[in-house]
């Protein structure tokens, strides 16, 4: 994100400065003569590259002409074959601009020695060079991350063409054959009901604060009903689910079996006794993950189905557990807009739990911890809120 608004900020200024190079010729060359003088030189030019000599200044400009002209053909390549936008293809031929203008400067540097040395042409001369100098440095900016982007996105297209281990048909009959092995079992809840005990606060933050609180409470307990409704059902009727919900949306808390007197019954664990067992490298980035979340002001609170952070009642983030050695992180983003972007979004919108944040990613890698922080800005930027160091 800070990559693109830098090119962004850049071009504008390579634009402004393009047209004070031609300007400013115009001004040393002299009314009617820019043209003619325009001409001259890319004939000069030519006339020296075809001209072979073994003397050091044509070897010089014949490699550096050369090289460049591979970089723009690989350059070019590779965007024809991420499928590129039309400005990805505009940067090749500015940086071979950049380059020949350069040279171009270079070879007339004793003129311009000379109109440097009077007093009236001082001053354009310095801007002149000072122009040749941005325009050289935005061409070499565009050739080294137009070709880091090109090379990071074939390297994101080749992940996502890379077949999983069992096809679709055997993953349906694998699922097919457990579910049926599953009986039918009771899920019992105790309630245990206490004495509301009458609360007096002497000011009206104690009183916001303390509604606050028993909302959380409600939500939470919301839930766990949820959940495990979810897995009554998941256990009484043996359907198939479909690949994807599948892949993207395993058993979101676990559950220990006890069995006693009265018949079945189920223990959830904690979202912190789930991910105990945990990598210490994977418990770094969410702790982390967390820490750069809290700094925005959000307030974390959590429950057996994961971490939530709140700020003013609404749901901004979520950390889940995926599997039995990664995270899930979900996001309040409008996914259609990241459609064109290289973060490996997927879309949960489809789940009611997670219709505040219906966008994740997984935490896995150095990569995806700082992609998460660049989706955390994005969110809290957007909404208004400001980091606090």
């Amino acid at each position: 994100m800070i990559t693109k608004k830098i090119t962004s900020v850049l071009t504008s200024v390579f634009a402004m400065f393009t047209v004070l190079f031609f300007i400013l010729a115009h001004v040393l060359v002299g009314e009617g003569m820019f043209l003619p003088a325009v001409g001259l030189a890319l004939s000069r030019g030519l006339l020296f590259l075809i001209t072979p000599s073994m003397a050091v200044a044509y070897l010089v400009v014949a490699a550096i002409i050369l090289i460049s002209l591979i970089v723009a053909v690989v350059w070019i390549i590779k965007l024809i074959k991420i499928k590129g936008k039309f400005f990805d293809f505009i940067q090749p031929f500015i940086f071979l601009f950049s380059i020949v203008l350069s040279l171009l400067v270079v070879s007339y540097r004793e003129a311009l020695a000379t109109f440097y040395n009077a007093e009236a042409t001082r001053l354009v001369v310095f801007y002149l060079i000072a122009a040749t100098l941005f325009i050289m440095a935005y061409g070499l900016h565009l050739m080294v991350f137009g070709l880091v982007n090109a090379n990071h996105k074939q390297s994101d297209e080749a992940m996502a063409d890379v077949p999983t281990g069992l096809t679709e048909q055997e993953v349906r009959q694998i699922v097919q054959d457990e579910l049926t092995k599953i009986e039918p079992v009771v899920v019992k809840e105790t309630v245990i009901k206490k004495p509301i005990q009458a609360v007096k606060p002497e000011k009206k933050e104690d009183v916001v604060e303390e509604l606050e609180s028993s909302v959380e409470e409600v939500e939470n307990k919301v839930e766990e009903v949820e959940q495990k409704e979810v897995m009554v059902e998941a256990q009484s009727e043996p359907v198939v689910a479909p690949l994807d919900e599948i892949k993207e949306e395993p058993v979101a808390a676990a559950v220990v079996k006890k069995v006693s007197d009265e018949g079945e019954e189920f223990e959830r664990l904690t979202f912190e006794e789930r991910i105990a067992t945990f990598d210490e490298e994977s418990l770094a980035k969410y702790y982390e993950l967390k820490e750069y979340m809290l700094s925005y002001g959000v307030k974390s609170r959590l429950s057996s189905t994961g971490d939530s952070f709140r700020a003013n009642r609404n749901m901004y983030f979520k950390i889940t557990n995926s599997g039995n050695s990664g995270f899930k992180v979900y996001f309040k983003l409008d996914l259609p807009s990241y459609e064109q972007t290289t973060f490996p979004l997927k879309d949960a919108s489809g789940i009611k739990m997670y219709e505040e944040v219906p966008a994740f990613m997984y935490l896995k890698s150095d990569l995806s911890l700082k992609r998460c922080k660049e989706l955390v800005d994005d969110v809290m930027l957007t909404n208004g809120f400001v980091r606090k160091d």
